[in-house]
């Protein structure tokens, strides 16, 4: 059995967090993706803040998009002040077999809660998700990550 053909694809992962822990997480991806490189055929971390749009063109930002981890956090801490914790998403972009994508996924939502039976709420609310080459995303998924093809980060 061979493997797949190395294809694009955006891991993301929304957080409603202060600006350091947001930086702390995106560090923490960061050697997360480097760890496996040998098995990557190339790799990128950003972090966009809650202004920047979901996708080019789209009207919707990265705040509204993930709204919910803001009421979540409100919701499990009643009359807290939210400080400097504001929505803000990890965008991993990896060229990779389409098996080990799914294991990076898991992995990176696992860097925001890495005991999923605790018992309380996560102190960082966290949503997580992906962009596969499939249907629509492959032009946005071209543009924003193409390079990895070519060894450029």
């Amino acid at each position: 059995m061979t493997a797949a053909e190395p294809d694009l694809f955006e891991l993301s992962l929304g957080v409603f967090a202060t600006p350091d822990a947001a930086a702390g997480l995106a560090e923490e991806a960061r050697a997360l993706v480097a760890g496996h490189a040998p098995a990557l055929a190339g790799w990128s971390v950003r972090v966009d803040d809650g202004d920047t749009p979901v996708g080019p063109g789209d009207p919707m930002t990265v705040a509204e998009l993930y709204a919910e981890l803001a009421e979540q956090w409100s919701v499990e801490n009643p009359g807290r002040e939210p400080g400097g914790r504001a929505v803000r998403e990890l965008r991993v972009g990896v060229l990779a077999d389409p098996a080990l994508r799914r294991g990076l996924q898991d992995r990176l939502a696992a860097l925001a809660c890495p005991d999923p039976g605790h018992a309380g709420p996560c102190p960082v609310p966290w949503s997580s998700g992906f962009s596969g080459p499939g249907g629509d995303s492959r032009a946005d998924l071209e543009r924003l990550y193409g390079h990895l093809r070519h060894g450029v980060r």
